[in-house]
């Protein structure tokens, strides 16, 4: 937690330096997506063209038929892939990112919402030597508990990926929400390494590109960067999602982001241990994480009760390793997993 104020602060006095506008692509994959949330993106692509010029792209794999209608009057264009491809986020981005002109592709989800700055907001980081961008993902505000028990979730996801950030051992990110320079995806053969796995279209490449060059990764904390999803609908999906998520560091073997991940998973622990030993200390530390999670969830606006934290901060922990007897779930395979 400490890592990561300290790299968030940092970060927030840091001046963005003046530099030509980069040429930039967002690419949207499309894949069982309901018209409502085609709607949404069209709306949002407005709002987003009306502030700065943004190329962008959806990638349709034929699963939704009224994606042409939909974007019709919106500045986009729209790509079909075969459906044989549509099973692989990896396949559908790829597609898109090999037809581009752009310097910078940008990667996001249809299902999300964000500020119409958004993208300028990531062009602050686009500085000469950076090759890949991170931005806060945070899920959505819904009246029921799935919803707010993921909103707690994103807020400690997030303050991983922030304090392994400021150790220069970036550990976490997420596709909904990132920039990578076009040049150096194709400079590593884009997610060839990696096509097999079924995740990581995120993680993974950002682990690539950072073995390549360390000081390439760099995270953007500007709280109207950030990106909100709707959370899973069901028990099942939760638990599928996390699974896919969970087996991308089954392919990380660098030992000291090994050793992160282990100290994560003791933090995650840490108050059942501390119970058995001293109230007090015990008492203290959950101050300090309440204290954070509250100024995190304040500064990027997620509405946070403090009810939900605290049943989260308990139950969490024995959920997780439930995780790992889940069925993986797929990217949209039936509405969000």
């Amino acid at each position: 937690m400490l890592f990561a104020a300290f790299y968030l602060l940092r970060k927030k006095l840091a001046k963005g330096q003046d530099s030509p506008l980069p040429s930039m692509e967002l690419v949207i994959p499309v894949r069982n997506e309901s018209l409502t949330i085609l709607h949404n993106v069209k709306n949002r692509l407005c709002a987003i063209q009306a502030k700065m010029p943004l190329s962008c792209t959806l990638v349709d794999d034929g699963s939704v038929p009224a994606v042409q209608h939909m974007i019709g009057d919106c500045n986009c264009r729209l790509l079909r892939i075969e459906s044989g491809e549509s099973g692989s986020k990896k396949k559908a981005l790829s597609a898109a990112i090999e037809s581009s002109n752009a310097d910078w592709i940008i990667t996001s989800d249809a299902d999300t919402r964000n500020s119409s700055t958004w993208p300028e907001e990531l062009t602050l980081c686009m500085r000469p030597g950076i090759d890949f961008i991170a931005a806060p993902v945070f899920v959505s505000d819904a009246p029921h508990f799935i919803a707010r028990f993921s909103q707690c979730e994103s807020l400690c996801l997030w303050t991983v990926a922030l304090g392994s950030q400021f150790m220069r051992t970036p550990l976490l990110c997420s596709g909904a929400n990132l920039a990578f320079r076009r040049k150096a995806w194709l400079e590593i053969g884009g997610y060839a390494s990696h096509a097999h796995f079924p995740s990581g279209d995120d993680v993974l490449l950002m682990h690539q590109l950072w073995q390549r060059n360390a000081s390439a990764v760099n995270f953007c904390v500007s709280k109207d960067a950030a990106c909100f999803t709707e959370s899973a609908q069901d028990w099942n999906a939760w638990f599928g999602q996390r699974r896919r998520w969970i087996s991308k560091t089954q392919h990380v073997q660098n030992p000291f982001k090994l050793i992160l991940l282990l100290v994560v998973a003791l933090w995650l622990y840490l108050p059942f241990f501390l119970a058995c030993f001293s109230f007090q200390i015990l008492a203290g530390f959950l101050a300090l994480e309440t204290v954070w999670i509250i100024f995190l969830a304040r500064f990027y606006a997620v509405k946070l009760p403090r009810l939900a934290w605290f049943i989260f901060r308990f139950t969490y922990p024995l959920l997780l390793p439930l995780v790992f007897f889940a069925r993986q779930g797929m990217w949209k395979a039936q509405g969000k997993s």
